[in-house]
């Protein structure tokens, strides 16, 4: 059985989330305690 990375396994899922409308976020703001986002209020 072929042996695959972790590193393969996250980039496909993250191609499938991007092809599906997901947004790639990078953000100091990002909580990763509750994991979200703090909401903008712009």
């Amino acid at each position: 059985m072929k042996q695959t990375s972790e590193i393969a396994f996250e980039t496909v899922i993250e191609l499938v989330l991007l092809v599906s409308g997901f947004e790639r976020h990078q953000s100091p703001d990002f909580d990763r305690e509750q994991v979200i986002f703090p909401i903008s209020h712009s």
